[in-house]
């Protein structure tokens, strides 16, 4: 038999379980966390080269890659060993290559990474010119570049370290290096006449 003292602590554990359930439906709705969707290609071109020509029918740029892969939600592209030619008045051209790319919708920025190295041969009024960074962005159409990544240049036997750069790579040339640098440059003393 029950006595009274029970069936006050079931009537109570009963109200106390009704009135935890009406709390609940009283709350909104969890949301699920957003499933990630995996980012697929809309297309995939192996073998791609672009050219860009001025207004003055000369060549601008030149990106070449092993693999393109264009994405529809953003209209981007990432690419696989990427090379640029980037084309300067009065100047040799620049050569850019990479383990990694992205290209904006526009084509306006070229982001590279991995083993970056970026060429210029000598010519009769200049010296050959090498980058090396792990990380750059371009925006090859204002023949800029820039690094917050550490950063190696070399010249002849002259070298140059630091931690970022900015670069103007149009005629004339300019770099501004943006963290503690260290240098070497070799002094060669005119000969004895």
């Amino acid at each position: 038999m029950i006595t009274p003292r029970q069936a006050l602590l079931a009537l109570v554990l009963a109200t106390l379980g009704g009135a935890a359930w009406w709390w609940h439906d009283l709350l909104p709705p969890e949301e699920s966390p957003p499933i990630a969707r995996e980012r697929r290609p809309d297309y995939v071109a192996e073998g791609i080269a672009a050219t860009e020509m001025g207004v003055d029918g000369q060549v601008r740029r030149r990106l070449e890659a092993e693999t393109l892969r264009h994405y529809a939600d953003d209209g981007s592209s990432e690419l696989d060993r990427p090379s640029l030619t980037l084309y300067t008045e009065g100047g040799p051209p620049w050569q850019a290559t990479a383990d990694t790319g992205w290209v904006s919708q526009d084509g306006r920025e070229l982001r590279l990474r991995g083993n970056v190295v970026i060429d210029r041969r000598a010519d009769a009024d200049q010296r050959a010119v090498r980058i090396e960074t792990e990380a750059l962005q371009l925006r090859p159409r204002e023949e800029y570049a820039e690094t917050d990544l550490p950063v190696r240049l070399t010249s002849g036997a002259d070298w140059v370290r630091s931690v970022g750069l900015r670069a103007w790579l149009g005629e004339p040339l300019r770099i501004e290096l943006q963290g503690r640098t260290r240098a070497q440059f070799n002094i060669v003393d005119d000969p004895p006449e």
